[in-house]
């Protein structure tokens, strides 16, 4: 059976901002005297920001401030990587787009990310009328790798779930895509290469997707 319906994942996968990330919490973490490896962040990615802020703050053994604290000291980290003119759709993405949109595949957005934050990026890059639904990690109650963002996603696709893949590039996004009984494709075309072999399949480009013909 043909894909009717595709689902992406955003940091990694629509802009390739996953560094950017591990980037900020790198400096915040310097801030407490820390200096992390940036791979003992990997794990992280997918999660909500105020799942990835608690994790974090219990792997560093950080007591000194509460969790919103550290959250609000967090985004403010953020600020210098993400101003527009550093933003950059993830090479090959427009062309897909284009390739997807001829072939009237229906397109949503589930993201870990907040609902300001992917619409800003949408419309950053001029896209945001390609999606028929977009559902952020402020929108449900349990975050990646639990699987209801991607079982509200297919509610608001209106498709079968069989007839639906999710593009991911980490393993909780993959995990929570696949506990929702969806396909998923495991992207690997950001700086950060993280683990996606429990994907049903990884492409490292958008160009190797579309000679895929799944669509």
């Amino acid at each position: 059976m043909m894909l009717k319906g595709l689902i992406f994942d955003c940091d990694g996968v629509l802009s390739d901002t996953e560094p950017k990330f591990t980037q900020g919490m790198l400096d915040h973490l310097h801030t407490f005297g820390i200096n992390a490896d940036p791979a003992d962040l990997d794990e992280f990615c997918g999660m909500t920001l105020r799942r990835s802020c608690e994790e974090v703050m219990a792997r560093y053994g950080i007591k000194s401030v509460s969790l919103d604290q550290f959250i609000q000291d967090e985004l403010a980290c953020y600020e210098y990587y993400f101003q527009d003119e550093y933003m950059q759709p993830m090479p090959g993405l427009m062309e897909f787009l284009n390739y997807l949109t001829e072939r009237k595949i229906r397109l949503g957005v589930a993201t870990s990310s907040s609902t300001p934050y992917i619409r800003r990026l949408l419309q950053l890059f001029d896209i945001e009328d390609r999606f028929y639904t977009v559902i952020a990690g402020d929108q449900v109650e349990n975050g990646k790798p639990d699987p209801e963002i991607y079982l509200k996603a297919v509610e608001l696709m209106a498709l079968p779930a069989e007839e639906l893949a999710v593009i991911e590039d980490s393993a909780n996004g993959i995990a929570a895509a696949k506990k929702a009984g969806l396909k998923t494709i495991g992207f690997k075309g950001s700086r950060i290469v993280q683990n996606t072999s429990a994907a049903d399949l990884e492409v490292k480009s958008y160009l190797e997707l579309m000679k895929l013909d799944l669509f």
